[in-house]
């Protein structure tokens, strides 16, 4: 993990985000686990990325500069060009042309409510970009999201994120 951020100070929520592996072969792609808690006294609404399940949801899965997606694949949902693709070889990359429309975490859900103290975790896989030359190529790739706390008509948002390095094993 290079570096998370941290939720803003007044804000009732904490997120965490931990490698849970990072190696790569053929049978394990790298893990990551982020975890959403309501720290108020109180039920909170959060909508991650504006009303999904997920805090990386739709195409909010890929890394800002290409390279990297997040994936749940025991998550259900559609995924556009997605649905079950097969893997290239041993690779955790898509079999897709690189003109596929890719919507990795493509899922969408009504506003959900967290308990006082209540904390989801969410464990994703990271995948090659299919669309992107080379294959999870060394340098170091930033997920972003923004978070919604509230309902609708009474809602704060902040944008939260982290970045993960990509290292060739010596």
């Amino acid at each position: 993990m290079e570096s998370v951020d941290a939720a803003p100070d007044d804000s009732p929520v904490a997120i965490d985000v931990e490698l849970l592996n990072g190696a790569v072969t053929g049978t394990d792609p790298a893990e990551v686990r982020a975890t959403l808690t309501n720290t108020a006294d109180g039920e909170r609404s959060l909508t991650p990325n504006g009303g999904s399940c997920a805090l990386f949801d739709r195409f909010e899965g890929a890394s800002e500069s290409g390279g990297l997606h997040l994936h749940r694949p025991d998550f259900p949902g559609f995924a556009l060009d997605c649905r079950d693709p097969s893997r290239v070889g041993n690779l955790w990359r898509f079999d897709l042309s690189a003109d596929a429309i890719c919507a990795v975490q493509e899922y969408g859900c009504g506003t959900d409510t967290y308990a006082a103290g209540e904390s989801r975790p969410e464990t994703y896989q990271v995948w090659d970009d299919y669309a992107a030359s080379g294959y999870m190529s060394p340098g170091t790739y930033r997920f972003a999201t923004t978070v919604t706390v509230g309902q609708q008509d009474d809602a704060d948002e902040f944008d939260w994120g982290f970045s993960l390095a990509v290292e060739r094993p010596a």
